[in-house]
């Protein structure tokens, strides 16, 4: 048994592109007495993907140079399987 990404029910890119567009429309028409709240939620969002990707960058950059590139297990790497599932690879 695989503990991966699923693989059967994949979304297409453009129906995530189509709600993504549909959320930031619903923001923008946001009352003016909750764009602050709307604001910050925003600013925290930034920087938690801000540091996920610094987290991740940091952590493959140290994989990389402290054990080589076939380092142990370089096909079960986060960024790997990432790659795999958006992919749609075996």
């Amino acid at each position: 048994m695989e503990f991966g990404l699923p693989r059967k029910h994949k979304v297409p890119p453009i129906t995530w592109t189509i709600l993504a567009f549909l959320l930031l429309i619903a923001l923008a028409v946001t009352p003016v007495r909750y764009k602050g709240e709307v604001n910050l939620i925003f600013l925290s969002l930034r920087l938690f993907f801000a540091l996920v990707v610094a987290v991740v960058g940091i952590r493959a950059y140290w994989r990389y140079w402290h054990h080589g590139e076939s380092g142990p297990g370089p096909r079960k790497s986060l960024l790997y399987r990432w790659r795999r599932w958006m992919l749609d690879e075996e």
